[in-house]
């Protein structure tokens, strides 16, 4: 059976690739779009070719975790599931047949919690930068929860510093009533985000830090650093979340789909040079 399951995972990557053009690999963002794609179609299934696709998608969404996080295919409790040990397991075909009945947690918001989840136990497996992540124990639904606090922060964060960079520009311009506008909505909007911050603090604790790099460092990096696009060119989508979590090292760590970005900029100079802050300034802001 374990044969099986990962010969329909390398058989979803074939047919999405002959029949929809769309290139897979067992990582975040190929969760993320077979969770859109599931959400598009699960509607106009008939009982059988549900099932069908629950027991082959099923075994891609499951390898995906598996190569991702660790654990091991085994039948427990009457089901296939990834076991990472002999009291913590995860059931990817009993979540797959759930979200194509329209449960509430996407399979995308699952995989992304499994850190939060079982953050102990995937200890020797998982972790970032060198450092384990040691979070309390907490349900999925409060692993959830957490996902979508960082999301939010996120996002007040961003406007924030857009506002305040327009404000900025418009004053410069002399539009002074603009430029109030701007700063009282970027100051709203750090006001949201200290209150998310604070709440992610009682729950995991201090969010860490990563250390700036000084000028003799930043020369050799400038010398070795692999050439990467533009930071703010739609093929670097991803340079601000990586500014996200140099900001909240700890804490994004756990999201994987987050810390990938990191992985890709942390050696940039471009990234580097907004340490120690970490908050960088799309161009496009100014008015």
């Amino acid at each position: 059976m374990k044969e099986s399951i990962k010969y329909n995972a390398e058989l979803v990557i074939k047919q999405m690739k002959d029949l929809l053009g769309v290139m897979l690999s067992y990582d975040e963002e190929s969760v993320a779009w077979l969770d859109n794609y599931i959400v598009g179609i699960r509607g106009d299934l008939s009982r059988e070719v549900m099932g069908h696709l629950v027991s082959l998608l099923g075994s891609f969404f499951g390898e995906c975790i598996r190569r991702r996080y660790g654990g091991e295919w085994r039948q427990t409790e009457g089901q296939w599931a990834i076991v990472f040990d002999d009291r913590n397991a995860i059931f990817p075909f009993a979540k797959m047949s759930k979200h194509f009945q329209g449960d509430d947690e996407s399979i995308l918001g699952m995989y992304r919690t499994i850190p939060l989840v079982f953050g102990e136990v995937l200890k020797g497996e998982f972790s970032s930068a060198g450092a384990s992540v040691a979070i309390p124990e907490m349900s999925t639904q409060e692993a959830h929860e957490i996902a979508s606090l960082l999301e939010v922060l996120q996002s007040h964060e961003y406007l924030s510093r857009k506002y305040r960079c327009r404000g900025d520009a418009y004053y410069n311009i002399g539009s002074d009533r603009s430029s109030m506008e701007c700063h009282n909505l970027g100051a709203e909007e750090e006001r949201r985000a200290k209150a998310v911050r604070t709440k992610l603090e009682k729950t995991l604790g201090a969010a860490g830090s990563i250390r700036a790099a000084d000028p003799k460092e930043m020369d050799r990096i400038r010398m070795q650093a692999e050439a990467l696009p533009d930071p703010w060119s739609g093929e670097a989508s991803d340079f601000d979340d990586a500014c996200f979590c140099a900001r909240y090292p700890r804490w994004t760590q756990l999201i994987p789909g987050l810390w990938g970005a990191y992985e890709k900029w942390k050696d940039d100079p471009r990234f580097l040079q907004e340490a120690p802050g970490f908050r960088p300034t799309n161009p496009s802001w100014e008015p």
